[in-house]
């Protein structure tokens, strides 16, 4: 359904599919759809916002027009700083507008040094630009002085923004695992049809190594994201966000390879997942950076039991 609608037409579909009351009864399972379905069809905005707000509990979830301002790419914490008033906010950061209805934006920041959810009314005020090399994706940076609220401080804020972090990086790990083995498919397909020295691409040694290894990524990547959520705190989610970008970096750096000159071109469809992925990868910090945080965590000694991984 999703798939015939295009990437422009998401709405009408989900609304068709029933979407508002799988989100309010099914928060996780209805996760696990969306999020590899937008890995897998690229549409032009992503529908997790809300969902993650739900599930985080934060304050005005379950209003139908409300976005998440992500930090700035490449950082895992709040870029965004409310007056101490709290009457102002320095929004600075990343989020998915696309062609969706505005609304309100919920903004993780920080107030003289402590976390807040501070709240944008209108997400139109904001002064936006494409974030990164993929414009079709929906993704603006935003960088703009505005007026807010703020609804959520102390410790409600802390575990709340924990909460939303550790949603965000599920759904971008989901997300990415599709990307990723939609390019492994697309390699696969153009290694068996095509030949050189007159024989099969797939059958020189090298590329069967380098495929064989992007896809035992792809288990790993695979098996962390579908059991994060039975251990749904944040060290659950930086192993399936660690795991789902070295699957990605893998296919990205292997299939490009072995597509050759076909896989610079625009023509074939293997750019529109990568671009797309060089900007989900860098949300909420990169693969290496949820490594540090994990390499910090055990060397604490505060790294709990994952019993689902």
């Amino acid at each position: 359904m999703l798939e015939a609608a295009g990437p422009t037409n998401w709405s009408p579909a989900l609304d068709r599919f029933g979407w508002d009351e799988l989100c309010a009864h099914q928060p996780i399972d209805a996760l696990r759809i969306i999020a590899p379905l937008q890995g897998r069809l690229l549409p032009n905005a992503s529908f997790v916002d809300r969902l993650i707000l739900s599930m985080s509990a934060a304050p005005g979830a379950k209003q139908q027009a409300i976005r998440i301002l992500y930090p700035a790419l490449g950082s895992d914490q709040p870029t965004s700083t409310v007056s101490a008033d709290g009457t102002r906010v320095d929004a600075r950061g990343t989020a998915n507008f696309g062609p969706l209805e505005p609304g309100s934006l919920i903004i993780p920041a920080l107030r003289e040094g402590a976390p807040v959810l501070a709240r944008v009314a209108n997400s139109r005020s904001l002064m936006t630009n494409v974030a990164g090399i993929d414009p079709d994706s929906g993704w603006f940076r935003v960088s703009e002085l505005a007026e807010c609220t703020v609804v959520s401080t102390g410790d409600d804020a802390r575990r709340q923004w924990l909460d939303i972090r550790a949603h965000s990086m599920l759904a971008i790990s989901l997300e990415l695992n599709a990307l990723g083995a939609r390019m492994l498919e697309l390699t696969v397909e153009h290694v068996s049809s095509r030949s050189q020295f007159g024989r099969p691409l797939g059958s020189f040694q090298a590329v069967k190594q380098g495929l064989a290894d992007t896809r035992a990524w792809k288990e790993c990547a695979d098996l962390s994201s579908d059991a994060a959520p039975e251990d749904p705190g944040i060290e659950a989610a930086l192993v399936a966000k660690s795991l789902a970008g070295r699957f990605f970096r893998s296919a990205a750096e292997n299939c490009q390879q072995y597509l050759g000159g076909m896989g610079f071109t625009w023509e074939h469809p293997f750019h529109t997942f990568l671009r797309r992925g060089l900007i989900l990868e860098r949300l909420l910090g990169s693969s290496a950076q949820a490594r540090s945080e994990l390499g910090a965590t055990i060397r604490s000694g505060e790294m709990p039991s994952l019993s689902a991984i």
